[in-house]
């Protein structure tokens, strides 16, 4: 595209599918991209659910890190 591009996600959208298409297809292709995550805890496709980096799982107060997560694909 010539120019940098600039990608801005919600953590939900992020745990539901960015980070298995969007961020490893970004890896895989080797992109100069900027990725913008906008963490809220909450994802809304069904309903108010609560996602993965909410600390709010199954097990209460477990917390999946979204930097740590994508510094270990890095």
């Amino acid at each position: 595209m010539g120019q940098r591009v600039v990608t801005v996600m919600g953590d939900g959208g992020f745990w539901h599918n960015g980070l298995s298409s969007g961020v490893a297809n970004a890896i895989f292709r080797n992109d100069d991209s900027v990725l913008i995550i906008m963490e809220n805890g909450y994802t809304s496709a069904t309903g108010p659910e609560h996602s993965l980096d909410a600390g709010l799982t199954a097990h209460q107060g477990v917390s999946i890190s979204i930097e740590n997560t994508l510094r270990g694909w890095a």
